[in-house]
């Protein structure tokens, strides 16, 4: 599959009584997304897809000692594919 880099920008307006006046922002977000999908679905034939996996998860805790972590030495060192940061105080 090949995935391009085109952006479009897409205006449109939803129907007369499609939220009622008294409905928040908030209510309206659910609503709004699942009519935002079917119209790219049928103006575009583009589908969003969500599943759950499990996957396995790691914790982090600090020792009975407390972190023993330290500031970065210089401040250009990081991590491949992230941008440098200044160094914590």
């Amino acid at each position: 599959m090949r995935v391009r880099s085109e952006r479009y920008d897409i205006e449109a307006t939803a129907g007369s009584g499609a939220f009622p006046p008294p409905m928040t922002d908030e209510a309206r977000r659910e609503p709004m997304k699942l009519m935002l999908r079917t119209l790219l679905a049928d103006r575009f034939h583009l589908e969003v897809r969500r599943s759950e996996k499990e996957m396995p998860v790691c914790t982090l805790t600090v020792a009975k000692g407390g972190p023993k972590l330290t500031p970065a030495k210089s401040p250009g060192s990081r991590l491949p594919g992230r941008p440098a940061q200044s160094a914590v105080p």
